[in-house]
């Protein structure tokens, strides 16, 4: 009888709860354990993890490589149950819901259709969340790579899912936007074999044949290339934009973000802001700059928050 007292009272409120509740959408990186998602996770709820805790956490489990560089099939769960079922009472739960995305497949950079393919698979489940709780708030936190291997597509595919597209709020590019020359892209394998099982040899392999690549594939790369940061602008997400980077990023170049953050600003983007750091390496600016690191994601948790306040009022 409670479980349906509580299913009634949920489905009675679900618009007013749906305004205060927060999906991240964490596309993942290279190497990224569960652990480490969810500790970028924890700085947005700003919480730490207890076995009490009754938090509402999602995977979406998808796409290509996971944890252990497994094959995993498309899985919404959480450790309270299905996400549409655990989110129940929203200020019984937590405002936040979590969307770990593992790191698409490698070939995802560089093949678009590999890429569009993960960008529907997540944004079908994503736009399902969001028709549950009828009216929520979308945080997407691009990590790495992630921008090349599903996170343009996803922009590109955004309006044919209108009303997930009016919940979005605000972009996270940590350690990335990556750009994808043919070097970095190696580059980006070989800082890859200390923390995945990309063989060396194939490293060894893609060194040697960076002349070929050049010659003979250049011209279909640039196109690419040209198309991603062109998507990445224009169809930017409304609100607040956060780039965090590092001079000692060698595969995010600073330069790089320092350039698209400008870019951004020139076409229209009224609210991006750039989290410079001296000494934090790729995909490192939680372990070095923790401090910066959660005061950077509370101030865009809070500006989202702010923003769903005003809309609620109208």
């Amino acid at each position: 009888m409670a479980s349906a007292a509580s299913a009634s009272a949920s489905a009675s409120h679900a618009s007013p709860q749906g305004k205060r509740v927060v999906i991240v959408v964490l596309l993942g990186w290279m190497g990224a354990s569960s652990l480490q998602m969810s500790r970028v996770n924890d700085v947005y709820s700003h919480q730490e993890r207890s076995g009490r805790e009754r938090r509402s956490r999602a995977s979406l489990g998808v796409l290509g490589e996971g944890e252990n560089g497994s094959s995993s099939r498309a899985s919404l769960e959480s450790g309270d149950g299905v996400v549409g079922d655990a989110i129940g009472d929203v200020d019984d739960v937590s405002k936040f819901i979590f969307i770990n995305v593992p790191t698409p497949s490698i070939l995802a950079m560089w093949i678009p259709l590999l890429a569009a393919r993960y960008a529907t698979h997540t944004l079908r489940r994503l736009d399902a969340q969001v028709k549950k709780l009828k009216c929520v708030n979308v945080i997407v936190h691009v990590c790495s790579g992630a921008s090349k291997s599903i996170f343009y597509q996803m922009l590109e595919q955004l309006d044919s899912y209108p009303q997930l597209k009016m919940c979005m709020r605000a972009t996270v590019y940590e350690s990335g936007p990556v750009d994808f020359k043919s070097s970095r892209g190696v580059q980006f394998m070989k800082d890859a074999t200390r923390t995945t099982k990309v063989p060396k040899l194939a490293v060894s392999a893609a060194f040697a044949a960076l002349p070929i690549l050049d010659t003979v594939l250049l011209p279909e790369f640039e196109r690419q290339r040209r198309r991603f940061w062109r998507i990445l602008v224009e169809k930017r997400l409304p609100g607040r934009t956060l780039l965090i980077a590092s001079k000692a990023d060698n595969i995010s170049l600073i330069e790089d973000v320092e350039r698209f953050a400008k870019r951004l600003s020139d076409a229209g983007a009224k609210d991006v802001h750039l989290l410079r750091l001296e000494s934090a390496r790729h995909m490192a600016a939680l372990k070095t700059n923790p401090q910066e690191y959660v005061n950077a994601i509370q101030s865009l948790v809070d500006d989202v928050r702010q923003q769903s306040h005003v809309r609620s009022k109208l």
